[in-house]
């Protein structure tokens, strides 16, 4: 994971504020932003102009309801002397520091089979589970079709019959070579409930726009 923390600080440049302004030439103004009429804008007190103005705020990532997974969501954020359980979205997914050896994740869509592949190439097992009997529901069926083949190919396990998430869970258990929590998540697949024990949890279950406040 080393490896792919130095690559991205690389190509962070890209995306960055001082790119698009000092070699595009674009204005940034950073800061929150409140319209005052249908052709003005504030930021950070000063007054912008517009003709015309597009809301490109994103979107955050949502998590499933499922009992326990805030609570280990929220204690693999916060610092502390404790060993942090690897409960991350797509935003905290860069911030791993160590390599898991068994990683879940919970959603097939683009975003969750573009990093469980990623993962599993880099050498961890991956287990991706989802609802809709299919992963890539949004595009075209036999595009889906050869995704699956190829991730399954380089050792991807599919388990997307899911039924209902039940509960997550630490072990109790630490591994000691990568120092990560042992999690222990229970399902409902095909009418029976059975747990699968994990290192890393990676929830891709979609996003939701900012839009509020």
């Amino acid at each position: 994971m080393e490896r792919v923390r130095r690559i991205r600080s690389v190509i962070s440049h890209h995306d960055s504020a001082e790119r698009y302004s000092k070699d595009l030439g674009v204005e940034i103004f950073i800061g929150r932003a409140k319209f005052l009429s249908e052709r003005s804008v504030i930021v950070n007190g000063r007054t912008l102009e517009f003709k015309r103005a597009v809301i490109c705020t994103g979107g955050y990532p949502s998590l499933i309801p499922l009992p326990g997974l805030k609570e280990l969501y929220d204690l693999g954020i916060n610092p502390g002397d404790q060993p942090r359980p690897a409960v991350m979205t797509n935003e905290t997914f860069f911030n791993l520091t160590t390599q898991p050896k068994h990683m879940v994740v919970v959603g097939a869509g683009v975003i969750g089979l573009e990093l469980a592949q990623s993962l599993q190439r880099l050498g961890s097992s991956v287990t991706v589970f989802a609802r809709s009997g299919k992963i890539l529901p949004k595009e075209d069926e036999d595009m889906a079709l050869l995704v699956q083949k190829q991730m399954e190919d380089d050792g991807v396990t599919f388990r997307l019959s899911v039924q209902k998430y039940i509960s997550i869970e630490l072990t109790g258990n630490v591994d000691e070579e990568n120092g990560l929590p042992e999690m222990k998540i229970n399902i409902t697949e095909n009418g029976s409930n059975t747990d699968l024990v994990c290192d890393a949890l990676l929830i891709a279950t979609g996003r939701r726009p900012n839009v509020t406040g």
